[in-house]
């Protein structure tokens, strides 16, 4: 699998523009088993990051208004906790199941049917992609907010997406070899 974005930028006619911007645009590259899962268009990478790096540990089944790959993410709307974001954006996007199966991932689409990666391997390209976001955010200026509301909701949005970075940096996948049978004998 590949997953990767390129053409990264901030939407604005200057620098005071693109500051406003808090979100990454660009091309969402996905290609899996010969098949190409995105086109050529601009989509919205930080939010397609974000959703990725939730389907890292949930289903995402295509469908219901959040795109894997969303063309925007006009609206973020902070949980209550401040530790993640919900994103909204337009009805444009490019969206796909992301199924767990065990230690495999079925991705599902209409072009491609059904195909199957190891857990691992999507992993590693979701998490690289992740990066890609970050380095971007860390190379250019801090973003500017409108008010409040605005900086509340993409420190929801940071807090979420590393949150969501580390946990899947810090997790490995268990399978069954990893079981031990423990009785009541072995552990008094």
């Amino acid at each position: 699998m590949e997953l990767f974005a390129e053409e990264l930028h901030f939407l604005g006619k200057n620098e005071k523009d693109k500051r406003a911007d808090l979100c990454i645009h660009g091309k969402v590259i996905c290609r899996v088993k010969g098949y190409s899962l995105s086109d050529d268009t601009e989509w919205c990478v930080s939010a397609s990051a974000y959703r990725f790096l939730e389907s890292l540990f949930s289903d995402h089944p295509a469908g219901l208004e959040e795109h894997l790959i969303p063309c925007c993410g006009h609206t973020m709307i902070p949980s209550e906790d401040g530790c993640s974001v919900k994103i909204i954006g337009c009805t444009n996007g490019i969206d796909f199941d992301v199924l767990h199966e065990g230690e495999m991932i079925r991705l599902r689409t209409a072009v491609s049917g059904d195909i199957l990666i190891p857990y691992q391997e999507y992993k590693e390209c979701v998490l690289s992609f992740a990066a890609q976001v970050i380095a971007f955010y860390r190379k250019n200026p801090p973003r500017r907010f409108e008010d409040a509301y605005e900086c509340e909701a993409f420190c929801a949005y940071i807090a979420g997406f590393f949150s969501l970075y580390h946990r899947a940096c810090s997790s490995s996948a268990i399978s069954f070899a990893d079981y031990e049978a423990y009785t009541d004998a072995s552990v008094l």
